[in-house]
């Protein structure tokens, strides 16, 4: 969202930038949601020696969730994560200069390992897939 004011402002990306605010406030309740699935799965596993594999696949599900939608929600509010410490004593050239830089080198190559080794269970939706080897191909393993 432009909130700087000496930019012009962009309707459409102002508004998905509100629509993304707006859900981000209401998926971050999912994390309540998350705590509570953790404490109900704590508490079968250890005092009742049954845990729920439902409950388990529910944890990361609800823990995407949150991940997917409070980093977008961190990016549209300039509220991710960055050394402020430097950052707010450089000059706007300087700051615009290192936001380009880190998605360029950090978030597009995160996006593209993502997308890699997802392609592959969108192609065949009945494969399984090993978690501890990811990359079966950059391994040497078929």
């Amino acid at each position: 969202m432009n909130t700087s004011g000496n930019m012009p402002p962009v309707p459409l990306a102002d508004c998905i930038d509100r629509a993304i605010q707006k859900i981000g406030s209401y998926i971050a309740w999912s994390y309540v949601l998350l705590v509570l699935v953790i404490m109900a799965q704590v508490i079968l596993r250890k005092g009742f020696s049954s845990g729920l594999i439902l409950l388990e696949e529910l944890q990361w599900h609800l823990y995407a969730v949150g991940v997917m939608f409070g980093l977008a929600y961190a990016q549209t509010t300039n509220s991710h994560i960055r050394v402020d410490l430097f950052y707010t004593g450089f000059r706007a050239r300087s700051k615009y200069i290192i936001e380009i830089f880190g998605i360029l080198v950090l978030v597009l190559p995160f996006i593209g390992i993502i997308f890699y080794t997802a392609w592959n269970s969108l192609l065949m939706p009945g494969a399984s897939t090993n978690i501890l080897n990811p990359l079966p191909a950059c391994h040497g393993a078929g």
